[in-house]
C-alpha cells in the first residue's frame, strides 16, 4: 500500500513538474493572470490539490493576490511543495502569501 501511494506520489510530481516547465503553459497562465490583474489584485484564491504549487507562486507573482491557499491532499507532494514554496520565499510573510495545508 505505501508503495502504491508513493508510487502515485512520484506520478503527481512529475506531471507538476513537466506543467511548471511548459513554457507554453506558463505564459498562457501569465497572460491570463495579467488581464485579471485589476480584477484579481488584493483577492484571496486557493488551489486544490495543488502539485509543486508553481501556480500559486506565479499567481502571487503576476496578479498580486493578497492571499493564495495551496492545498493538497497527499501528504508527501504537501510536503514538497512546502519546501518548494519556503525556496522561493513566498511562505506565509508579508503581503504575498502562501500558507500551506494538507
Amino acid at each position: 500500500m505505501a508503495d502504491q501511494k508513493e508510487d502515485e506520489s512520484r506520478s503527481a510530481i512529475s506531471v507538476s513538474l513537466q506543467l511548471s516547465d511548459d513554457s507554453d503553459i506558463v505564459e498562457a497562465y501569465s497572460a491570463a493572470f495579467l488581464r485579471n490583474k485589476t480584477k484579481l489584485a488584493g483577492k484571496v484564491a486557493i488551489e486544490v490539490e495543488c502539485g509543486c504549487a508553481w501556480l500559486s507562486m506565479l499567481a502571487v507573482r503576476v496578479a498580486d493576490l493578497k492571499l493564495v491557499y495551496a492545498l493538497e491532499s497527499n501528504q508527501h507532494i504537501a510536503e514538497m511543495a512546502g519546501e518548494i514554496v519556503k525556496k522561493n520565499g513566498m511562505e506565509s510573510k508579508g503581503k504575498k502569501q502562501i500558507p500551506f495545508y494538507r
